[in-house]
């Protein structure tokens, strides 16, 4: 199954195109997505793919950023044993994160929303590979999901000092991530 979104923040500004390919056989998925946003005045293009597994857990993230001074690029993958590599180099502090989040893209917390798969009512604390933008440098961080109910998920920082709450649509992925970002694409689309 295909699945596009569009998705527009008039907060940051930026427009994101995004396309979840899901295995058919429940092998995986692959985010593709293309970010277009301001680089301090520049205009600039962000295209990233995100690739998960069968349990839902980030395998490898590519990320490349088009703006004014050129072109910047920004790589990560997981080891069959677990260990992250960032740009080439093991990163231990990154040990038992499973899920990573772009910070200039809302369909990252799909991600953690699918793989936890939450009952109603149920919380979890994670830790992620949390890529800043636009430094491009990566820092673990503890985030906290929360469901409300079966299309709404709290959203928080393990620090408190944001949250927001997302809606997902029928196959897990974010369509509203609080009042930055909204999704233009009617749910039920695919293609």
């Amino acid at each position: 199954m295909k699945r596009t979104v569009l998705w527009h923040s008039a907060a940051l500004p930026s427009m994101e195109r995004s396309t979840f390919e899901f295995d058919k056989n429940g092998g995986g998925f692959t985010i593709q997505g293309t970010v277009l946003t301001l680089l301090g005045d520049d205009p600039a293009e962000i295209r990233y793919v995100t690739t998960c597994n069968s349990e839902g857990l980030t395998r490898a993230c590519a990320v490349e950023i088009l703006a004014g001074e050129g072109i910047r690029s920004f790589r990560i993958h997981v080891s069959e044993r677990g260990q992250w590599i960032v740009n080439g180099v093991e990163a231990p502090e990154l040990s038992g994160v499973n899920d990573v989040d772009l910070s200039f893209s809302p369909c990252s917390n799909t991600l953690p929303v699918r793989r936890l798969k939450l009952p109603v009512g149920e919380k979890a604390r994670i830790a992620t590979a949390w890529l800043h933008f636009p430094e491009l440098d990566i820092v673990r961080a503890e985030q906290i999901y929360t469901r409300l109910s079966d299309e709404r998920y709290r959203f928080e920082t393990g620090t408190g000092d944001f949250s927001a709450e997302l809606i997902i649509d029928d196959h897990g992925i974010v369509t509203t991530y609080g009042d930055l970002w909204q999704s233009l694409t009617p749910s039920d689309a695919d293609g």
